[in-house]
């Protein structure tokens, strides 16, 4: 819970004002280092986590690291929760919203 609630800090942080960025992350990255600790790094709460770094990567411009920090949630979803589950269809979403944004086509139809 302390991870989720950790997690949650950092969206509203940033959400109050993009500058936050810095502490955004900072709590992000104590809440993996939480979420490690008390399952592992290959766990969809973790991947939780992931996902909303990479959001905000995105949101900041550094397009390469968001969409790594995505793939790689994406990856910990269909490992553990196979096709079939809502985060992936997010993620997919949201990649395909920002390969718009850049002017992407090819990749954001796939």
């Amino acid at each position: 819970e302390l991870a989720k609630s950790l997690t949650d800090m950092a969206l509203i942080e940033f959400n109050q004002d993009a500058k936050n960025v810095l502490e955004s992350e900072k709590l992000l990255n104590q809440a993996k280092r939480i979420m490690a600790s008390n399952f592992d790094t290959r766990h969809p709460l973790y991947a939780d986590i992931l996902k909303t770094q990479g959001e905000i990567a995105v949101q900041t411009g550094r397009y390469t690291e968001g969409f790594g920090l995505l793939n790689e949630a994406n990856g910990i979803y269909l490992e553990k929760l196979e096709n079939r589950n809502l985060n992936s269809a997010n993620i997919y979403s949201l990649l395909g919203d920002v390969y718009t944004r850049l002017k992407r086509f090819a990749e954001a139809k796939d």
